[in-house]
């Protein structure tokens, strides 16, 4: 799912931080939920590419120059590999304590997946061709 960060941030209510001051929402889409079925896992990159060549065409449309995500720190390096310019997003953790109906819903996710990485990435860093033929030439690399 996309969101508007301007309007619901999933990510950093699960991360229980504020927006950086730096981050212009108006501009940022966030990619709430990123799942690949199981049975799908085997040909994760194929469908990760597609995936994420989607999310970069909704996000063109929308006028959207970044997207803003969390992930495990293995699945950040996943995203970095298809758009070198994911970074990190430093943000400040909120100084009003978690509302309780947000601790309540994300105990169990937070059980499940342990300690995310924020982050964004540019949508104009990632052509949906570009995502493509990086995926293609790191398959033919690996093949080699």
């Amino acid at each position: 799912g996309l969101f508007r960060s301007s309007e619901v941030s999933p990510n950093l209510d699960y991360a229980d931080r504020a927006a950086p001051a730096d981050l212009d929402l108006s501009t940022t889409l966030e990619i709430a939920r990123l799942a690949i079925e199981p049975e799908h896992r085997g040909g994760a990159q194929l469908v990760m590419v597609g995936l994420l060549r989607e999310m970069l065409r909704l996000s063109r449309e929308a006028g959207a120059t970044k997207l803003l995500t969390s992930a495990t720190e293995p699945l950040f390096r996943v995203y970095r590999r298809f758009n070198p310019t994911a970074c990190r997003v430093e943000a400040v953790r909120r100084p009003e304590p978690e509302p309780e109906e947000h601790a309540r819903y994300f105990a169990s996710p937070r059980q499940v997946t342990g300690e995310q990485v924020l982050f964004t990435f540019e949508v104009a860093g990632a052509r949906p061709w570009e995502v493509f033929s990086r995926f293609l030439r790191l398959r033919m690399g690996a093949r080699r």
